[in-house]
């Protein structure tokens, strides 16, 4: 179903007739909140080429149904996958609950097993006070249907790639964030440097803010097939969206760094 509603969006966002009578609204007595919305979805319906030639659409929309079954693939890899985080200690559940430590006795070894499936990995990474346990949890969750989902992701990547060369930019990144806040992939990774670079002075006082601010700056810009990766992950669809991955998610976690630090909102990363 997931793979129908994601050929049907593409369909759509390609459709040229739809565009055209988008292009011919007068909008000349519209309210600001109306333009923007009308502009943005005219945006959206260029970001996926419906301006192109036919050829070129109907290229498009093959790499898009390429990239929703390589996506779709992936995802049920990842939920397929599970790993295991490993406590010799009891002391490294502290600030856990009582019943969910009640409902993970140690085996006859002493060894408390964790598994990377929501009702394990979400208590841990929200009351853990042991920041190694976090760590340890965080790398398994993230590491799911690895290696095994490397190709996909490489064959996911290069498909994106050609999309975005078709549609005239130097990299998928570009393409995903022409159409927010942000802007641009160069702007997205002086944003996450920037906070990277505060975060290596900054007092122990919130060790998850820290560990995830400095795995985004490290890992995500580690080159542009990484950058590339990281930005609009989950699009399944022609029209390329964001997802930290989504600068509503980089915006919250920037409140919270601010809040726990005490580092000025307003600091300038554009």
């Amino acid at each position: 179903m997931t793979q129908v509603v994601a050929e049907a969006a593409t369909a759509l966002s390609l459709n040229q007739d739809v565009y055209r009578a988008l292009v011919a609204m007068d909008l000349s007595l519209a309210d600001p909140g109306t333009t923007h919305y009308v502009n943005q979805t005219l945006l959206n319906y260029r970001l996926a080429g419906v301006d192109k030639d036919d050829d070129t659409r109907a290229h498009l929309r093959e790499l898009s149904d390429k990239a929703t079954e390589l996506s779709l693939t992936f995802a049920k890899h990842v939920q397929e996958n599970v790993n295991r985080v490993e406590v010799r200690d009891p002391a490294e559940l502290e600030g856990l609950p009582q019943d969910y430590i009640r409902n993970h006795p140690p085996d006859e070894k002493g060894v408390i097993t964790l598994t990377t499936d929501f009702p394990d990995m979400q208590p841990v990474m929200t009351f853990a006070a042991n920041s190694d346990l976090r760590l340890r949890m965080f790398r398994a969750y993230n590491t799911r249907a690895y290696p095994a989902n490397r190709e996909l992701l490489l064959d996911l990547l290069a498909v994106r790639q050609q999309v975005a060369t078709i549609l005239g930019f130097a990299s998928w990144a570009d393409l995903a964030t022409a159409n927010q806040m942000m802007g641009s992939a160069a702007k997205m990774k002086n944003f996450i440097g920037h906070w990277s670079r505060l975060r290596a002075p900054a007092p122990r006082r919130n060790t998850r803010w820290s560990w995830l601010l400095h795995e985004a700056g490290s890992r995500a810009w580690r080159d542009s097939r990484a950058a590339t990766a990281v930005i609009g992950m989950s699009n399944t669809a022609a029209t390329p969206s964001i997802s930290i991955r989504n600068p509503s998610v980089l915006t919250f976690l920037t409140r919270q760094w601010s809040r726990a630090y005490s580092i000025p909102q307003h600091a300038s990363f554009m």
